[in-house]
């Protein structure tokens, strides 16, 4: 398996929470719901296919509170997006990261510094 593909399908649980590079779990309305607010000042929502072109080329870490909203499901999870991260990288050298957010009704609790131990 490559480095891209194996790191393109992790994921960490902490207690009702879970982070994961699965770019397909994201939520692209929600995430451009955020991207339209002053919280997420350096970014605008983009049409949902260059959004979803975008994250499929980059690798994405969505931080899920679990049993969360009725909007996000696969597979049987019920996983409510509290969070994100996006890494430009080349997968060998390079990696920038970018698009750091947690959602403020989940700051202040360590979320974000454990995604950034993630990252």
């Amino acid at each position: 398996m490559s480095e891209a593909l194996r790191l393109q399908h992790r994921t960490w649980s902490r207690d009702h929470f879970m982070i994961s590079t699965d770019s397909t779990l994201l939520p692209i309305e929600k995430l451009n719901h955020a991207f339209a607010t002053s919280d997420v000042y350096w970014a605008l929502p983009m049409p949902e296919e260059l959004m979803r072109e975008t994250l499929r080329h980059s690798l994405c870490f969505g931080l899920y509170k679990k049993g969360g909203g009725e909007e996000e499901r696969d597979e049987g999870l019920d996983l409510e997006l509290v969070g994100f991260a996006r890494c430009i990288t080349d997968f060998t050298t390079f990696v920038y990261l970018t698009d750091v957010y947690v959602w403020p009704q989940h700051q202040g609790s360590g979320l974000g510094k454990w995604l950034i131990m993630c990252v």
